[in-house]
Formats: structure tokens, C-alpha cells, sequence
């Protein structure tokens, strides 16, 4: 008798462990409903960038989440859903694409979604809540609805007027009050009256998460920003929008809403929005924005969200910014400036011989300028060298600087300087040979 009850006992704590695992488990559709990507026929999910191992093989139009890109190996990092767990691995480039489709909003304008809430009119009324400030969508019996708010009868411009509730704001840890500008490798940090340069490595951001997914950079391929609330829910208070590319400091993972430092504050943005960083990798260098070779005084780049002329224009900064190099894809340079991860045409930018940048290790003018408001021109020159063409110069009678020994391209793209576009041109000067 007492060993039946000891069986019994047994068998209803394994139950009740399997049952309270089960609650806390994922589901395949709340999985699915974060993702924007998905693979395009059965994808082979490797271990490491090496391909000596096979994890995973996924199915043809499984949903994953992108979370680096290693351009050595040609391998996207990804997360995915298999078994009722979340694991990870590398697949090739070319075997995924992006998984979004569109719901018409009160019968008029379509707006883009995961494909994967097709239907789901609950999730993609907060979907949409998180990708807007200026309006409210409701789910319906048939569909989604629409409310704008404050919009003026005279001009039809919508005007939010935002109220933060006290009692929803998460204070800023104490050791990241200091922080003036978080960067993927070096932070500055206010010390004192002066401020300083320190590695991001060495920051302890939060127990509660893992060391190497303290770091992330925010995406929204369709606006080209991302809604930051004070809790995780979608009617709490708007705290600010935050631009696609920028570095942010996790906190605290959840299924459905992150936990992250940005700018100053504690806010919540959906997961699906954010994409870790690899603590570990370095920079491969520096470089300077520069047109046909040379910092042209009022010459804008454009930078993008992607390695691609069809990805997103984020901003536009001035020939002469200084930036840190990470990687080569397509023809394209993924750079850093002021916290801000980006891509640029590798016509637009010149390697230097720099390890690090000049506010790293130059003087407090050079960190006071590093952290300039973004329309203003950015720190670093190109040191005079072996001079080019200069008849440009001539007509426009604008101040220029040459590269030394740099080979310049004939032409750009009409994407990034509205001119005729030529062919990619590969970098000249690019450290250890052209990728």
C-alpha cells in the first residue's frame, strides 16, 4: 500500500512538472507570429560557420528570426521553433525570405504584417500598435480598425500629444545612468564634468541575461522605426521611437516584448523587432565617408538598413564621417557611427589605416564631437595624400581633402546621389585584400 502511494505521488509531481512546463513552453503559432523570414525550401541548419556540423533540417516556408550575418562564410545566424523548443544555427544566405503579407484597415489602407497573423485580427491590431504613435488599431469582428489621434480639422496633420503615467516607468539601473552614447564596441560614459571612452564589453547590463545577448540593434523593415513602451504591453505609454539600426542594451527577454536601455531609459519593444549582437566579433576597422575619394564640405551619403540599393534609406550623413567598419557583403559596407548600425555603397567609403576611431583615442574634441547631434558634421578627416582630380573642386569652389592612394570611381548610384549608376566598383584598400 505505501508503495502505490509512493508511485502515485510520483506520477502527479511528474504531471504536474510536465503541465506547468508545457504553460511556460512557446507555442508553434505565438513562434510564428514574431517572425518576418522564413526558409524558401528544405534548409540545411548548421552548427557553426565551419559547416562541420548539422544541427537542424527545416522544411520548405519555416519561420525564423535573423539575427547576424557572417560574411566570411556567407551564413545568416537564425533562431527557429522545432520540437516546442528555440534553438539556433547558420544557414546559407539564399535559402530564406521575408515572410510579410497585407491587411486592409477599415477597408482602405493596406498595411504590412507577418503573414503568419493572416486572420488573426487580435495580433495584428498590436502588431500594428507597435509600428504607430499617432493612431490606435482595435481588432473587429471582420478586421481591423483604425483611430487617429488628435488630428487637427484645419490641416488634417495628426498631432500626438503623448502622456507618460509615472507609475509606468521602469527606473534606469543605477550603473547605466552614465551612459551618454552605447556603441557595439566602445561606450562614452559621463565621468565627472568630462566624458570618457569605455568597452561596451565590460558593462554588466543585466543578470537576467545572458553576456552575449546584452547587445542588440533595433529593425523595422517597413517603417524604419520602432515604438518604445514604458511596460510590455501595448497600451502602455509611448516613451519615444526609436530608428531602425540603432544599438540598444537588453535587460530582459520575453516571447512577445523585450526589456531594453536606450537613450537614457528603461522601455519595452516587441522581440520580433530587435536582432542580437555578437559580443565577440570585432571591428574589422575605420573608415571615412568621402565622394569620388574626398570629404566634399555639404556632400550627403545615403545609408541604409540592408546590404542592398532596394533596402530602406535611413539617413543621409556627410562626407568626412568617421565610422567603424564591421563587415563586406554585396558590395556594401556595414559601419557604425554614434550607436547607429548601417550599410553604405563601398564607392562611398574609404578604408583607413586606423585601428580604432580618432575620439577613441584622440583628444576630449574629438569625443565632444563624436557625440554631436547627427546633423551636424561628423569627426575625422582624410589626412591629404596623393591628389585627385580636382576639377571638381574647381566649379564648385567647395574646400576638399584627397585620400591617399585611393582609386576613384567613375560614377554612383542613383539610389545614393541621384546621378546615373554604374557598376559596383570593389574596394581598393580594403584590410587584408578586397572580400
Amino acid at each position: 500500500m505505501r508503495n502505490l502511494k509512493r508511485r502515485t505521488f510520483f506520477c502527479v509531481l511528474i504531471c504536474l512538472v510536465f503541465m506547468a512546463a508545457m504553460a511556460l513552453a512557446m507555442s508553434q503559432s505565438e513562434w510564428d507570429s514574431q517572425c518576418i523570414n522564413k526558409t524558401t525550401g528544405s534548409t540545411t541548419v548548421y552548427g557553426s560557420t565551419a559547416r562541420d556540423s548539422v544541427v537542424a533540417t527545416l522544411s520548405g516556408g519555416s519561420y525564423v528570426k535573423q539575427s547576424g550575418f557572417d560574411p566570411e562564410s556567407n551564413l545568416w545566424h537564425i533562431s527557429f521553433y522545432q520540437n516546442g523548443s528555440v534553438s539556433s544555427g547558420y544557414v546559407e544566405s539564399g535559402s530564406l525570405t521575408v515572410a510579410m503579407a497585407t491587411v486592409s484597415v477599415d477597408g482602405g489602407s493596406m498595411e504590412n504584417i507577418p503573414e503568419s497573423m493572416a486572420g488573426n485580427y487580435e495580433a495584428i491590431a498590436e502588431y500594428l500598435n507597435s509600428q504607430y504613435s499617432d493612431r490606435v488599431f482595435s481588432a473587429g469582428g471582420s478586421g481591423v480598425h483604425v483611430e487617429y489621434l488628435n488630428k487637427d480639422a484645419d490641416d488634417g496633420e495628426v498631432k500626438r500629444q503623448v502622456t507618460i503615467k509615472q507609475s509606468e516607468i521602469i527606473p534606469v539601473p543605477e550603473n547605466l545612468q552614465n551612459i551618454v552614447q552605447l556603441g557595439s564596441k566602445w561606450t562614452i560614459v559621463r565621468d565627472g564634468e568630462e566624458n570618457k571612452v569605455v568597452e561596451t564589453a565590460s558593462i554588466s547590463f543585466s543578470e537576467k541575461v545572458k553576456a552575449k545577448d546584452q547587445l542588440a540593434v533595433i529593425y523595422a523593415s517597413r517603417k524604419g522605426e520602432v515604438t518604445m513602451h514604458t511596460q510590455p504591453r501595448v497600451n502602455s505609454s509611448v516613451l519615444c521611437k526609436i530608428p531602425t539600426g540603432t544599438v540598444v542594451a537588453v535587460l530582459k527577454k520575453g516571447n512577445n516584448y523585450t526589456r531594453i536601455f536606450y537613450d537614457g531609459m528603461v522601455g519595452c519593444v516587441l522581440s520580433s523587432t530587435i536582432r542580437t549582437l555578437d559580443m565577440t566579433k570585432e571591428p574589422v576597422g575605420t573608415g571615412i565617408l568621402t565622394y569620388d575619394g574626398r570629404v566634399i564640405r555639404g556632400q550627403d551619403i545615403n545609408v541604409r538598413s540592408g546590404p542592398s540599393g532596394q533596402a530602406r534609406i535611413l539617413e543621409s550623413w556627410v562626407t568626412g564621417t568617421e565610422v567603424q567598419v564591421w563587415s563586406h557583403q554585396k558590395s556594401f559596407y556595414e559601419i557604425e557611427y554614434q550607436g547607429i548600425r548601417v550599410y553604405v555603397n563601398d564607392r562611398f567609403l574609404t578604408v583607413t589605416e586606423n585601428a580604432e576611431p580618432s575620439w577613441v583615442t584622440g583628444d576630449g574634441e574629438a569625443l565632444d564631437a563624436a557625440v554631436a547631434p547627427l546633423s551636424q558634421p561628423r569627426s575625422g578627416t582624410v589626412k591629404s595624400g596623393n591628389s585627385g582630380d580636382t576639377g571638381d573642386e574647381e566649379e564648385s569652389g567647395e574646400e576638399m581633402e584627397s585620400s591617399a592612394g585611393l582609386t576613384h570611381p567613375a560614377s554612383y548610384g542613383a539610389d545614393d546621389l541621384g546621378v546615373t549608376p554604374d557598376a559596383p566598383i570593389a574596394p581598393q584598400n580594403y584590410p587584408g585584400g578586397t572580400p
